[in-house]
């Protein structure tokens, strides 16, 4: 039995009411149980084949499938076809590289540090969106009625200058006229 499937009985056995008690030691209080709960709820299956691929959290998905009571058949499914995947990655990335591992490693450490990067930064902007919606809604009328607004005064501003040289041109052609 590995640990996730170890985690998963456990979470089961010790349940919500374990958390509720002793979850503050690791910051896991009933506010932070029920939000990942009720993400777990919405996300669960697919969660558990995504989060072997990330350190520490695979352990953790474990537990709170067994605490929100995904039928072990369904957690065995996604976590066992996760565990597969994730394994499979590995030994084909082994079998790829193989000796020449070395060569490509800080290549490919340095796409993945900026890749991550990148992706953490594209998260903080679409949670600043979701978030900031309607603010940022307002802003962006305000910005645009503040452009067009300048827009318009260098449009008037532009015609009256046009107005005015042609309006002088036409003088000096009458005083020209008026001269000769």
């Amino acid at each position: 039995m590995d640990r996730v499937t170890l985690s998963y009985f456990i979470g089961g056995i010790l349940g919500t009411p374990f958390f509720e008690k002793y979850g503050h030691y690791v910051h896991m209080d009933k506010k932070n149980l029920d939000k990942v709960s009720a993400w777990f709820k919405k996300y669960g299956n697919k969660l558990l084949i995504v989060t072997y691929f990330i350190p520490g959290v695979r352990h953790i998905t474990g537990y709170f499938a067994g605490i929100t009571k995904i039928s072990y058949k369904k957690f065995a499914v996604y976590s066992y076809v996760g565990a597969i995947i994730w394994t499979s990655t590995f030994i084909s990335l082994g079998s790829l590289f193989g000796a020449n591992w070395d060569k490509y490693h800080e290549l490919i450490a340095a796409f993945l540090v900026r890749g991550g990067v990148a992706i953490f930064l594209m998260a903080i902007a679409i949670y600043i969106l979701i978030k900031y919606k309607l603010y940022l809604n307002e802003v962006s009328k305000k910005i645009y009625r503040k452009i067009a607004n300048t827009f318009n005064s260098i449009f008037n501003v532009r015609n009256r200058a046009l107005g005015m040289t042609v309006s002088i041109l036409i003088l000096s052609v009458i005083i020209i006229g008026f001269v000769e």
